[in-house]
């Protein structure tokens, strides 16, 4: 076995077990793991809360900007100890919890999410006093019947798998679920230019403007 490989090894086993020593030392944790050994599985919910409590432990650690080699290694870690979360189409599997390259994954929105609640707490008040009249004119966005649409951070995880998805079936699902946030961009004339850089995939996957154009109008088309 080549020198690379044993340090690669190396790096999975030491990720792999900080991640469960945070699970085994956290409230919660063990939960994680014992759906796991039960089930051989870990759902959304769970891994969900395992984000949260793995960025909240490296903010309470590192501040509000962790090193991208400690978000890396965490990624790793949870991979390598939960291999049912690895992601067979990416290069390394772990590039939807973090991406370094891209700054993207469930890890880096949930940071950039505590980032903003950290600092937003003077802007909030503000933030309700925008001129109403915004709100009206042709470019308000209608109101679109879109069943199972997602927010917050369940919307950005979204996004973030959508950048790394070779999955057909999923990237049509994950982009029905994201419609409506869609809609939001295109009617902010802030946020509307950064359409295609936050959904990609429109470029690449053919059917994509369709199946929003059928959202908004119908299947007469």
């Amino acid at each position: 076995m080549s020198p690379r490989r044993d340090s690669s090894d190396d790096e999975s086993l030491q990720a792999k077990e900080l991640v469960k020593s945070l699970l085994d030392a956290k409230p919660g944790g063990e939960k994680i793991l014992k759906e796991y050994r039960q089930t051989g599985e870990v759902k959304d919910p769970l891994r969900r809360k395992m984000v949260n409590m793995i960025v909240a432990a490296m903010i309470e650690q590192y501040g509000s900007a962790p090193p991208m080699d400690v978000r890396t290694r965490y990624a790793l870690g949870i991979v390598t100890l939960f291999p049912c979360l690895k992601d067979p189409y990416s290069e390394k599997g772990y590039e939807h919890f973090y991406d370094s390259k891209s700054n993207e994954g469930y890890i880096a929105w949930k940071l950039k999410n505590m980032q903003r609640e950290l600092s937003s707490g003077s802007r909030r008040s503000s933030g309700t006093s925008r001129d109403p009249s915004s709100k009206r004119g042709p470019q308000f966005a209608r109101t679109v019947t879109a069943e199972h649409q997602l927010e917050g951070d369940q919307c950005r995880e979204a996004i973030s798998l959508l950048r790394h998805s070779t999955d057909e079936r999923q990237i049509f699902l994950k982009m029905e679920q994201t419609f409506q946030h869609r809609q939001t961009l295109i009617h902010d004339s802030e946020k509307c230019e950064t359409l295609l850089s936050v959904f990609p995939r429109f470029l690449d996957t053919k059917g994509l403007v369709l199946q929003d154009f059928q959202m908004m109008f119908g299947e007469e088309i």
